[in-house]
């Protein structure tokens, strides 16, 4: 029916990690939908024909298992983790949630007390909120720009027959991966996988609207806050263009990853102007988002703004250093190979490597060409994405200078 089924085997541990990935997330939705994926998601555990939400939970809890799942802008994951004998019982137990969930009223509405629980508990977080608002500033005329979790409203009116309707003309086989890594035995499994889901038919008649980046700027004046949550970012690579993903996968580190980087050198250690700092790189299928988040304290904004605008001018304007450059890809060499040693990222791996790439990229292949880049790929890479539109988020207590004039401090 063209669900892809994807199979890693691993022979040398006695678990594995199998899932649903469904490239359907909140970027699919309505403004009336909003939050439909993840409240789809919270229910997919909750109840089927033939098993309640207990006895679910029991079964796989049961055999010593793990089961999760998630919900991003573009993709929603249903994933077990169990000892290799149970695999097939993890695989039931996946096409049953995803084929045969009934979404009980009562279910439906004890979970929506759970969901609102974690959107209060989101709102009361300045690190998400800024989350947030930095991505609906980034998007603000696409889907993309929507908070996962959806709007009070619309979390308190989703009924059965909306998540019905939604999984019936969003999900289907064509945009469904399963992907397995671990100690299996791939022929057994992709027979079993064939015989539970060839009867899944749904067609997705929903045409996702294309992601439109705008960036622009936003303030949001919280007095009560100690410290201002700061968020810069512009546009940047998106899946389609996978040599320049890993570009910008290296400036990222060069820039914030670790303490070594400029970043944290200048600001923390030379400055003291925070106590940590994030470099957000988002990738969708047709846009992405480089960032660089931060706190600090109100009077400390200007300096701050300062400083990452000299940083930011200077590597546009000079090579990397070999050494920083060697330094950085054996950073990023050293995560790609404790990625091997994670069932669940490299069943992860696979899945979004299908349905982004159409095909698997090794481990081999990647760092192969991460070593390929050169101090001249990063000079381009970092002119490319700096000279894109400035995206700038404050949330907290008044500041001396606005969003706006830090917007146009970085417009080219």
């Amino acid at each position: 029916n063209g669900i892809t089924f994807i199979s890693d085997r691993v022979k040398s541990v006695q678990t594995a990690c199998i899932g649903v990935w469904v490239n359907i997330g909140s970027r699919d939705e309505t403004p009336d939908q909003a939050g439909l994926s993840h409240f789809l998601e919270h229910m997919a555990f909750k109840g089927t024909k033939t098993r309640s939400s207990q006895e679910i939970s029991r079964l796989i809890e049961g055999v010593g298992g793990y089961m999760n799942a998630y919900t991003s802008r573009d993709m929603t994951a249903y994933y077990i983790r169990v000892l290799k004998d149970d695999v097939p019982l993890a695989l039931e137990l996946l096409a049953d949630i995803l084929m045969n969930s009934t979404f009980d009223q009562a279910e439906l509405n004890k979970e929506r007390g759970v969901i609102l629980q974690e959107y209060n508990q989101g709102m009361d977080s300045p690190d998400d909120v800024i989350d947030d608002i930095f991505q609906e500033t980034a998007y603000k005329q696409s889907a993309l720009g929507r908070p996962i979790i959806g709007t009070k409203r619309n979390i308190k009116s989703f009924k059965t027959e909306d998540l019905q309707h939604y999984i019936r003309t969003r999900y289907s086989p064509a945009k469904t991966v399963i992907s397995v890594s671990g100690n299996i035995n791939p022929k057994k499994l992709y027979k079993q996988a064939n015989e539970l889901f060839s009867g899944w038919k749904y067609k997705n008649t929903h045409k996702q609207e294309p992601a439109i980046y705008t960036g622009g700027s936003k303030q949001i004046i919280k007095p009560h806050l100690e410290q201002v949550q700061y968020a810069l970012g512009f546009e940047a690579p998106s899946f389609d263009y996978l040599h320049k993903i890993y570009a910008a996968k290296i400036l990222k580190v060069i820039l914030g990853g670790g303490m070594s980087s400029r970043l944290f050198q200048n600001l923390r250690e030379d400055k003291g102007l925070v106590y940590e700092l994030y470099i957000p790189y988002l990738s969708y299928q047709d846009t992405g988002l480089f960032g660089v988040q931060a706190s600090t304290e109100a009077d400390k904004i200007p300096a701050l703004t300062e400083a990452l605008h000299s940083e930011l001018k200077a590597i546009q304007m000079n090579y990397v250093t070999d050494e920083e450059l060697d330094r950085t890809k054996k950073q990023i060499e050293s995560a790609l190979a404790m990625e091997l040693e994670s069932l669940t990222a490299r069943a992860t791996r696979q899945a979004y490597q299908y349905h982004f790439e159409g095909k698997f990229i090794s481990i081999a292949e990647i760092m192969k060409m991460v070593q390929s880049y050169t101090p001249q790929d990063i000079l381009e890479i970092a002119r490319e994405i700096f000279s894109s539109k400035p995206t700038v988020a404050l949330l907290g207590q008044q500041t001396s200078i606005s969003a706006t004039q830090i917007k146009r401090l970085f417009s080219v």
